[in-house]
């Protein structure tokens, strides 16, 4: 199937039913074509980020994961980034809606989670691919969300009153992506990183970073060029919280 003639989009696999949209793409992405998209009208074995289950509601959850063929690890680190933006620029312009970034992995939609993102990756002798999985709110009710026990989650429909198909939301993911997956590619991280930081909602805000043996506390001030968040803790001392090393939270609800 053919979303829209573009780089993301050409080749993609539509599942009625999928364990992980990402786990199928770890599995068969050695020998699938570069920018493969996996889509699933309904996963149930899905996860997020440090491990976490995460199980979609049939029909309302964008499930969808995109396969890239990345000449370097380094590179496969910054790609939550890519797709944060991605994600971010197509839901607010198919939805008319203000929405922001929660460095790493998340989108938020007047202040609460809509979409979350987990990007791992694969090595096989030389071949390293990676997989780039987003999941979005698209239609679930606030009752769903009170009942599921998650009150700084919503859904696009909820914040912007419009109703969207998951393909449509998928192929305006998917177009963004190719905008920003190409600028990376060509110019690196650095020239979306002033981008990035405008839709932080983290900046400027007191975070927690934890980590096994010690917690970091502070004010976010920037997003670095090697996607590291920098933390004021005291007395002008940065700390630099890198992915991956540690678990973000706000002091004070969602944020």
């Amino acid at each position: 199937m053919v979303l829209y003639n573009g780089g993301f989009g050409l080749n993609v696999l539509i599942f009625d039913c999928l364990g992980s949209t990402n786990d199928y793409l770890k599995e068969e992405g050695a020998s699938l074509p570069d920018k493969t998209v996996v889509i699933a009208k309904e996963q149930y074995a899905g996860k997020g980020r440090l491990g976490r289950s995460w199980q979609d509601s049939e029909g309302d959850t964008l499930c969808m994961s995109a396969l890239v063929h990345t000449p370097s690890i380094h590179d496969t680190q910054l790609l939550p980034f890519v797709c944060g933006l991605s994600a971010r620029k197509a839901l607010s312009e198919l939805f008319s809606a203000e929405t922001g970034l929660k460095w790493v992995n998340d989108v938020v939609c007047h202040g609460k989670k809509v979409a979350g993102i987990l990007c791992e990756s694969r090595v096989q002798g030389t071949n390293i691919f990676s997989v780039m999985g987003i999941g979005v709110n698209v239609g679930q009710s606030r009752d769903y969300f009170d009942k599921s026990g998650l009150p700084w989650a919503t859904s696009m429909q909820i914040e912007s009153g419009l109703h969207k198909g998951l393909l449509e939301v998928a192929e305006a993911v998917l177009k963004a992506m190719d905008y920003y997956y190409a600028i990376f590619q060509q110019q690196g991280f650095t020239s979306l990183c002033t981008e990035y930081n405008q839709y932080c909602v983290n900046i400027g805000r007191q975070v927690r970073a934890t980590y096994p043996d010690r917690v970091v506390e502070g004010i976010a001030r920037k997003v670095e060029t090697d996607g590291s968040l920098a933390v004021e803790t005291g007395e002008g001392k940065i700390e630099f919280i890198r992915t991956g090393e540690a678990s973000l939270r706000g002091m004070y609800g969602y944020y």
